[in-house]
């Protein structure tokens, strides 16, 4: 009975650790690509697009307000421009 319980927690564990990896990669993906879009703002480079379809409702909404932030930075860009003109 005991060697029973071993082996059904051994399984259990070769089964979750694939998953939890997969999980993993697909929570952590979107989020490197949205930090190297950010990086690119950050360096200057305001026409990258900060949005993506994660699937992920935080991740996804996290991006809309960071480029919603990268439009904002381009319109007080312009506003500052027309002024020194």
């Amino acid at each position: 009975m005991y060697q029973w319980g071993l082996y059904a927690a051994g399984a259990y564990i070769v089964v979750l650790i694939p998953i939890s990896l997969l999980v993993a990669v697909l929570l952590t993906s979107p989020l490197r690509r949205l930090r190297h879009a950010a990086h690119s703002v950050s360096d200057g480079n305001l026409k990258t697009s900060l949005t993506l379809s994660s699937g992920n409702y935080e991740v996804d909404a996290l991006a809309s307000d960071l480029d919603q932030m990268r439009i904002q930075l381009i319109q007080r860009g312009d506003e500052i421009a027309g002024r020194e003109a």
